[in-house]
């Protein structure tokens, strides 16, 4: 496990600032999302996952919360208690120490698996191999545990992108473009398996893909949860 604590300086991704428009905010208290249908999105072989959170929670070693988890919980993917990022890949559970509730600031995170290796990047910085792992990552929920409306997600998400393809640091650095962002559409080639903008407003109650499953929105005031990034 590979432990870092200092925020990204510079990626390898060039151009201005991306507008990414509106993000959702999920209250902490029993805002999730659900695959529409509801069934779990299955991510086979190669793989990244990407997307951009800003926590509500701030001050460091905030209660453990769920971005996306699988129905059986088999997999996940979970902001931890004591300062600890995790990815759950049927048996394999994989943490990585970073401080992701230290500040309200908009931060990146990418697991990318290749070959059966999965790595870390938050923010541009490379966290290394996490572990290595070739099984399904499954995931239904997200901002919810699969089994409980419990451990909700107390923050804002935005870009959340997820493809079967192999991608390299660089282009994860290049998604991040030195905290400016990049559409990660134009960054990463092959068709999505899932892609969700958020670039929605009120009163809009699904959370409409780009690529893949639109996701349904569940117990959020729709007057408020779409909130500029």
């Amino acid at each position: 496990m590979l432990g870092l604590n200092f925020g990204a300086t510079s990626s390898s991704g060039g151009g201005g600032a991306y507008d990414f428009e509106n993000a959702l905010l999920f209250d902490g208290v029993n805002d999730y999302l659900l695959t529409d249908p509801a069934v779990d999105v299955d991510v086979t072989g190669d793989f990244i996952i990407s997307w951009w959170f800003k926590s509500t929670l701030t001050g460091g070693g905030a209660a453990s919360q769920f971005i996306v988890t699988s129905a059986s919980e088999s997999d996940y993917l979970l902001l931890a208690s004591s300062n600890r990022v995790r990815i759950k890949v049927n048996a394999g559970v994989y943490d990585t120490t970073y401080n992701w509730s230290a500040d309200s600031d908009w931060h990146h995170y990418c697991y990318y698996r290749v070959s059966g290796v999965i790595k870390l990047v938050i923010d541009g910085v490379d966290y290394g191999t996490v572990g290595t792992n070739t099984n399904i990552f499954s995931y239904r929920y997200m901002g919810r545990r699969g089994n409980s409306v419990s451990l909700m997600l107390n923050g804002t998400i935005d870009d959340w992108f997820v493809s079967e393809e192999t991608v390299t640091l660089t282009e994860v650095q290049d998604i991040y473009n030195g905290g400016a962002g990049n559409n990660p559409t134009t960054v990463i080639s092959g068709t999505p398996k899932q892609y969700i903008n958020f670039n929605q407003s009120s009163p809009d109650s699904t959370a409409t893909a780009q690529n893949g499953s639109d996701m349904a929105l569940n117990n959020f005031d729709t007057s408020t949860c779409w909130v500029a990034h």
